[in-house]
């Protein structure tokens, strides 16, 4: 146990304990397993990365009064898209609907409400997903694009 302020109580770290037992496997083994296993399920979360997207889309190109009424629903799904696109490292997708979700909790928050904002985000998914995507540098500015948007009309980034 650490020297801790006298009144302070400090639990036992147990889980130090473990990863010094003899025989535990070394950290790197372990992140080395973990990618192993998010490659194995990659086309799964792929696909269902596709389907998030999609349905995202779908939300947010409804008419504007449909879009504000649901737009818990909006938040939820741009939440799966950033979820499923960190795992398969298409991070540029995450970013962009981390954005939707940004504006749906300034929303929530603030009651700042652009429905351009939201469109352009949604715009920058399309063009994220064609069948000739753009290069990392367009990206790049893109992303960089829609953070300065959100910035201008508002939205604090989480």
């Amino acid at each position: 146990m650490t020297d801790a302020p006298k009144g302070l109580f400090v639990p036992p770290n147990r889980l130090a304990k473990i990863i010094d037992a003899p025989g535990a496997r070394d950290f790197d083994v372990l992140v080395a397993q973990a990618e192993q296993q998010i490659d194995r399920v990659r086309p799964l979360v792929e696909e269902g990365l596709q389907q998030a997207i999609a349905h995202l889309i779908a939300q947010c190109s409804r008419p504007e009064d449909q879009v504000f009424s649901e737009a818990h629903a909006v938040a939820l799904a741009a939440g799966h898209v950033v979820e499923d696109a960190a795992v398969v490292g298409q991070m540029h997708i995450a970013a962009a609907a981390a954005g939707v979700a940004e504006l749906m909790n300034a929303l929530f928050s603030d009651g700042v409400w652009h429905s351009e904002a939201i469109e352009v985000h949604i715009a920058a998914l399309r063009l994220f997903k064609a069948p000739h995507p753009p290069t990392p540098e367009q990206i790049a500015l893109v992303l960089r694009q829609l953070a300065e948007a959100r910035a201008v009309i508002g939205v604090k980034p989480e």
